[in-house]
């Protein structure tokens, strides 16, 4: 078969042996040879083939097999010798093993001795057309290459058994659903949303093996997962969510062998986010006052747990029945919220949380539900009840990442990606063009009111300089921390968040445990809280990201005020109203008294004022300022006794 058949059955994606495949061959052919040369021909042939261990095209071969350039010219260092060559020429006619005849191929790793016969006998044709002389035929000499191991060099599953691993099968995703299924085959040029410079910035800070993170002070089994996205594109600009992608995913959705999806972990007070935009669209003020000692729900006996804060914990007036919508956020007290989510309807705050990204949320019995393809009324209270309104219900590292950036961008909506471009390399020019139908297609959706965003924001603003996790240099972010409890019975947490912002990188931080979900404590031995390693981590990031990458500072809008502060739905509780001074009855200015009624005290002479001298006074009056009390012997203190002696003091 000429390169000009090979290579018209590869462009056109021909296989079988029927009749009509030969034909439509063969015209290709033709039209291939008449419009280039053998040389151009025979240059696309080698730049598009497979050539086994996950190489396409003959450079990506001569680094495979070698570790060379096939750039180089002959005769320079590292450049691929006549014998080299003819190795990688033998393994084109099967580079693999092939499963349906028993052929092991011609890698001479795997089939060594077929492929030094393949070798032989490309080198005997090398010589038939003077490609070689007879003493370099002569003197050839197998060379020596490279091991090569599926399970670490890169492949088909190039990548997956590192950190980055994930990154590779939300890629494979993506092209599914753009319809490109034969990426198996090679020949397309992907560009990633992954930015290098914040990648190795979430590697840093999240990854146990970083020296730099706080999970490195923590024992084996703890672990950590963050993904950032930019929100005004909705990009993913880094993910971890393990050091493997053949493992489990702790920043995203797994595949259980038996078709269950899991993934979630309970977000706690990082949740709020959605219950405080829900209820700015319901019309409700940030500074809108709530109780938060209505620690029982009278309807159901339901016991709100508000994170242990009883009576003066609450920092709020009239014993914490008089707390804002603002300072429930930033001191995350769960009351509120318990009754946000009964007054609205829970419904309400997994819509919300549905609009800014939270694509799949789990039951307390572990169901998925793919709340973009479901009504949140026909969910909630039903699987998602009250409690939805602090955090109970799982979610994704990656959806909450996409949730605040969506608050971050003003309630601007981007659906998180992974990929920006996707080309093939076109056989007949020799070029790399677009697919097609492919590759980033944003679609941006205002899902909440940028003003309404603008209140919210000024109040995630607050919560970084609380937990002392303030970006570097002043740069100004938002952030929201929770926490959630390993069990009903126990005092410690099982799962510790920080989710944050700043204009050009959202980011949500997850901190855990592998395997059976078990107690998270610090260093020191204390509970671990969402303000303590996750926001370490959090902070870590966003300033080696926001400085790698050269960001310069964006701030958040001021305040808008939207929403009413006396809401009717608001359940605050004011404090009482002091008390009023009384007024007296009736005054006398007249200092004899000449006709005033009886005598009631100074009040009646000095108009109300007791700092004001009282002259005269009553028998029964206290002594003005200034007016001294009788000392000893009837002599007032401070003047000379009769002896010319001080008394009293």
């Amino acid at each position: 078969m000429t390169i000009h058949q090979q290579y018209a059955r590869h462009v056109a994606d021909l296989s079988g042996m029927s009749y009509a495949r030969k034909l439509r061959e063969a015209v290709l052919a033709t039209k291939l040879e008449q419009q280039f040369s053998k040389d151009e021909l025979l240059g696309f042939y080698l730049n598009a083939i497979y050539f086994g261990r996950g190489a396409h095209g003959i450079e990506a071969a001569a680094q495979a097999y070698f570790g060379k350039s096939a750039t180089t010219p002959p005769g320079q260092k590292n450049a691929i010798t006549f014998e080299e060559a003819a190795v990688l020429a033998s393994v084109i006619k099967q580079p693999e093993p092939d499963p349906s005849t028993g052929h092991k191929g011609y890698d001479p790793q795997i089939n060594p001795e077929a492929a030094k016969d393949r070798w032989n006998y490309t080198l005997n044709n090398m010589l038939e057309l003077g490609l070689i002389t007879p003493e370099e035929r002569a003197a050839a000499k197998y060379p020596k290459v490279k091991s090569w191991d599926p399970k670490k060099n890169c492949s088909i599953g190039c990548g997956i058994n590192t950190p980055r691993g994930n990154v590779v099968n939300y890629v494979r995703a993506e092209l599914e659903e753009m319809g490109i299924t034969d990426w198996k085959e090679g020949g397309y040029r992907i560009k990633t949303t992954i930015d290098e410079r914040a990648q190795q910035a979430a590697e840093k800070a999240a990854r146990r093996a970083s020296k730099s993170s706080p999970m490195s002070r923590l024992p084996k089994h703890y672990m950590a997962a963050l993904v950032a996205i930019d929100p005004k594109n909705g990009r993913v600009l880094a993910y971890y969510g393990g050091e493997t992608g053949a493992g489990t995913d702790y920043a995203g959705i797994n595949i259980e062998p038996d078709g269950r999806l899991i993934g979630g972990h309970p977000p706690g007070s990082t949740f709020k986010v959605y219950t405080v935009a829900a209820a700015l669209k319901a019309g409700i003020s940030v500074d809108s006052r709530w109780d938060a000692t209505k620690t029982k729900d009278p309807d159901t006996g339901f016991p709100i747990s508000n994170a242990g804060r009883v009576g003066n914990q609450i920092d709020c007036p009239n014993g914490g029945k008089w707390c804002t919508l603002d300072k429930a956020t930033v001191d995350s007290y769960n009351v509120p919220f318990y009754w946000i989510a009964k007054k609205l309807g829970p419904d309400k705050i997994v819509e919300a949380a549905r609009d800014a990204g939270i694509r799949t949320m789990w039951t307390d019995q572990g169901e998925p539900i793919d709340l973009t393809k479901t009504d949140p009324a026909k969910v909630a209270p039903s699987r998602f009840d009250n409690q939805v309104g602090y955090g109970q219900y799982a979610v994704t590292v990656l959806d909450h990442a996409n949730g605040i950036a969506t608050i971050a961008n003003r309630g601007v909506y981007h659906k998180a990606h992974f990929i920006q471009s996707v080309e093939k390399y076109d056989q007949k020019t020799g070029e790399w063009v677009p697919v097609p139908r492919s590759g980033e297609q944003l679609k941006p959706k205002q899902v909440f009111p940028p003003e309404q965003m603008d209140d919210l924001n000024s109040v995630l603003k607050k919560v970084p300089p609380s937990t002392y996790d303030a970006l570097a240099n002043g740069r100004e972010a938002i952030g929201k921390t929770g926490t959630w409890e390993l069990n009903s019975n126990s005092r410690d947490n099982g799962d510790a968040w920080m989710i944050g912002a700043t204009p050009q990188i959202a980011a949500a931080v997850w901190v855990g445990t592998t395997g059976a979900r078990r107690a998270i404590r610090e260093v020191d031995g204390s509970s671990m809280f969402g303000g303590g390693t996750p926001a370490a981590i959090w902070k870590l990031f966003m300033d080696e990201a926001h400085a790698a990458m050269k960001l310069k500072h964006e701030t958040f809008p001021e305040k808008k005020g939207t929403g009413d502060p006396d809401h009717p739905l608001a359940d605050g509780v004011p404090p009482p109203a002091p008390p009023t001074p009384r007024e007296p009855e009736d005054r006398c200015d007249n200092p004899f008294r000449l006709f005033c009624p009886p005598d009631r005290g100074p009040e009646d002479r000095n108009n109300g004022d007791p700092n004001e001298p009282t002259v005269p006074t009553g028998p029964n009056d206290p002594p003005g300022p200034g007016v001294q009390q009788p000392g000893p012997g009837g002599v007032p203190r401070g003047f000379p006794n009769q002896q010319g002696q001080q008394q009293g003091g």
